[in-house]
């Protein structure tokens, strides 16, 4: 850690289901991800807001319509969602982890992975030189590793081939410096959003794909 990683687009429901565990598990320091404010006074000045869920239409040598667009704007009666930054949001958390007893292990790779009745056992050693095997045994193993996870792999839970076939490829990023939609737009003020489109999740839509600007 810190570490890019996307998933940053919180939402209404999850940010209750932060509370809900805060309160009944006793760990207030959660409440920091749930809201832009709390995130900026806790964590760290670098979350963006999210108002609304936005789609906006575009074609090939046009300018984007503002009558095919739709947004989802949040309640006010809500907390103001955020945008995570991940690396800071994520830092935090293991941090949090480490105040409530768990012990890190950091650039340490697992090598072998096995299940029985009981539990889990990990095989693995860290990276650093002349490091030795280290043994791991628990109840169960969460593998927040993403779409590239290996227990995926091992347990042979993706299905070859798959059913559904397309042409897709995902890319993402981030960017400084970006125009602000609102900006370049040119849309009058009447068939303008109640949210300003740059401050919440937009969905860019195009034939055959779409992209999406998480400010």
């Amino acid at each position: 850690f810190p570490r890019y990683h996307i998933g940053e687009s919180m939402t209404p429901q999850l940010v209750e289901w932060i509370h809900i565990l805060s309160e009944r598990h006793g760990i207030p320091e959660l409440k920091s991800l749930a809201s832009v404010q709390a995130s900026t006074r806790d964590i760290a000045p670098t979350f963006g807001t999210k108002a609304h869920f936005g789609f906006m239409k575009h074609e090939v040598g046009k300018e984007p319509d503002p009558r095919q667009a739709t947004q989802l704007a949040l309640p006010k009666i809500f907390h103001q969602n955020s945008h995570m930054f991940r690396q800071d949001s994520d830092a935090f958390m293991f941090h949090v982890a480490i105040k409530y007893g768990r012990t890190p292990r950091q650039n340490w790779r697992a090598s072998e992975v096995d299940f029985d009745d009981e539990g889990v056992t990990v095989l693995g050693r860290s990276a650093a030189p002349n490091a030795q095997p280290e043994l791991y045994r628990a109840k169960y193993l969460v593998d927040a590793s993403g779409f590239r996870s290996p227990l995926a792999d091992k347990l042979d839970l993706r299905e070859k081939p798959a059913r559904f076939k397309h042409h897709s490829r995902s890319m993402f990023t981030h960017y400084v410096g970006i125009k602000r939609f609102d900006d370049v737009s040119g849309h009058p003020a009447a068939l303008r959003p109640p949210a300003d489109w740059h401050t919440g999740t937009m969905h860019h839509l195009i034939e055959r794909g779409w992209y999406w600007d998480i400010p």
